[in-house]
């Protein structure tokens, strides 16, 4: 009969099991698996028992593509105090974006990664919630959300919640999928551009909401 130790030792054991490569490819396959463009929460969190899952540390093609979407922010919206970034994930992205501004808020679905997030990034405020129930009495200058559009399935619905969160909305996704989300954008986002490395490309929409009309 096996004896369980202390929790963290199950922990550690657990860990181990999923740095394994072939369970961490398996696992991270099952996940994703007939996931775009539902709504699929649960297996988005289980996904981080893997650390980064998305293999974002490690990607030269990723570090090119956060530097890039720097960039463009600092030349296409120069201002900005406050940043919101929707789906953080472990933060990898995060501490780009704090470059960027005095205060950087950042929300995702995981728990696990938020935790990771705030230890990686820790002048970021991070906090478990989802694109249309986070709640917060300020507006942002500028709202981020790089490659999530693909895990959500009321993509309308979270772009007009954006739109009442932030000054500026700006998102990026694959190329592979603008066929799928570029419609989404008509009439919405005024600017657009292209990132192309290593055989890969990306599109960046953004966009500047007008602000809200206050009647005294």
């Amino acid at each position: 009969m096996i004896k369980l130790g202390k929790a963290t030792n199950l922990m550690d054991t657990v860990s181990a099991l999923f740095a394994e490569p072939l369970v961490r490819k398996s696992w991270r396959r099952a996940m994703l698996r007939d996931i775009h463009y539902t709504n699929a929460a649960n297996r988005l969190k289980l996904l981080y028992l893997l650390h980064d899952p998305w293999n974002l540390g490690s990607s030269e093609r990723e570090l090119q593509r956060f530097r890039w979407t720097n960039e463009l922010i600092k030349q296409e919206i120069p201002t900005h105090s406050s940043i919101l970034e929707i789906g953080c994930g472990e933060g990898h992205q995060s501490v780009y974006f704090s470059q960027l501004c005095d205060c950087l808020y950042a929300i995702d679905l995981s728990r696990r990664a938020i935790r990771r997030a705030q230890r990686r990034c820790p002048t970021g405020h991070f906090a478990v919630a989802d694109a249309c129930s986070f709640m917060r009495d300020r507006q942002f200058d500028l709202i981020v959300a790089c490659e999530i559009l693909y895990y959500l399935k009321d993509i309308d619905q979270v772009l007009d919640r954006f739109c009442l969160l932030g000054d500026t909305c700006l998102v990026t996704y694959f190329q592979d999928h603008a066929p799928r989300l570029d419609p989404y954008f008509a009439g919405r986002a005024t600017n657009t551009a292209a990132f192309h490395w290593g055989g890969t490309s990306w599109t960046a929409r953004w966009w500047h909401n007008p602000l809200p009309i206050v009647i005294d």
